[in-house]
């Protein structure tokens, strides 16, 4: 299914799938741990982690319910990661 409307998406291209999940995984750590290394030169690889939802810590117990909350992470915030 996904990879019908990726061929549909991406047409008249021809989409390849020369590598299976766990290649391809292996694949992506490694040019990600060499991304972030400075021993290795690769091309630069930009990756962006965030939240689509609000990320929320709740405090509390049974007898009088919620006592605090509050956001950790908003929604759509991105996380960096600096060399």
């Amino acid at each position: 299914m996904v990879n019908k409307i990726v061929k549909d998406f991406y047409a008249p291209a021809e989409v390849g799938s020369h590598i299976n999940g766990d290649e391809s995984m292996a694949f992506g750590g490694a040019l990600r741990a060499a991304n972030l290394s400075i021993a290795f030169r690769v091309k630069q690889l930009h990756v962006y982690d965030g939240y689509s939802e609000n990320v929320r810590a709740v405090v509390s117990n049974v007898e009088d319910g919620v006592i605090h909350e509050s956001i950790i992470f908003n929604k759509d915030s991105e996380q960096g990661l600096k060399k």
